[in-house]
């Protein structure tokens, strides 16, 4: 097992799917599953690169590669000038590994890798992004932009009630029971609601013209 592991290719081959399932574990709801993955296989590679006493320092640049996909990523916010800048320095750190390790097949390797990285990230970060700007599903902020019928109005508080239970609100002047709002935001655990906006497709009332005597 360790002679397998101290092969460069499969050296590399670790290496490149921890970076893949760390930037995965950053992009990701994966609780910890591929985190832990990375660290074995993070693990993996220690061992083998010891183990073949080569030269390991060509993947510190995966690292720095790595820790820029994370950072677009917690940006939210990526270039394609970014993306290709993290693609290059991962393509030098593992083909330089390879080159140092006098090893052929872990330079087509890294080749191979760098361009799957290079078309991969960009799906995985609008993924992400579409996770991180998604309205929450839970707590106080999942009920903005419900709809709610009046219980109680008077000025500008009440109540409405969501979900079957009465909630204090805040919102404008000449509501009255009945009224259907809609939640704008929220003071704490006060609502703050708005008119519902009016149906564009509706034509306004009109009076019969008087007859032209």
């Amino acid at each position: 097992m360790v002679e397998i592991a101290s092969e460069p290719a499969v050296i590399l081959i670790a290496v490149t799917l921890a970076a893949v399932l760390i930037v995965g574990e950053f992009a990701l709801p994966t609780l910890g599953i591929a985190g832990t993955a990375a660290l074995a296989l993070v693990v993996l590679a220690v061992v083998g690169v010891a183990d073949a006493e080569l030269d390991w320092w060509p993947l510190s640049l995966v690292v720095i590669a790595v820790l820029m996909w994370c950072l677009m990523i917690a940006r939210r916010r990526t270039s394609v000038v970014e993306q290709a800048v993290a693609v290059g320095i991962y393509t030098v750190g593992s083909v330089g590994f390879g080159l140092v390790a006098e090893d052929v097949t872990t330079v087509v390797i890294a080749l191979a890798s760098a361009a799957g990285l290079a078309v991969g990230f960009p799906t995985l970060f609008d993924r992400a992004a579409r996770l991180y700007n998604a309205p929450s599903s839970v707590g106080m902020e999942s009920y903005v932009g419900r709809r709610a019928p009046v219980a109680s109005w008077s000025g500008t508080h009440g109540s409405v009630v969501l979900d079957g239970s009465f909630w204090n609100a805040d919102g404008p002047e000449g509501l009255a029971e009945g009224d259907e709002v809609v939640v704008s935001g929220h003071e704490g655990i006060t609502l703050t609601v708005r008119r519902q906006a009016p149906d564009p497709g509706g034509s306004p009332m009109s009076t019969p013209n008087e007859e032209v005597r």
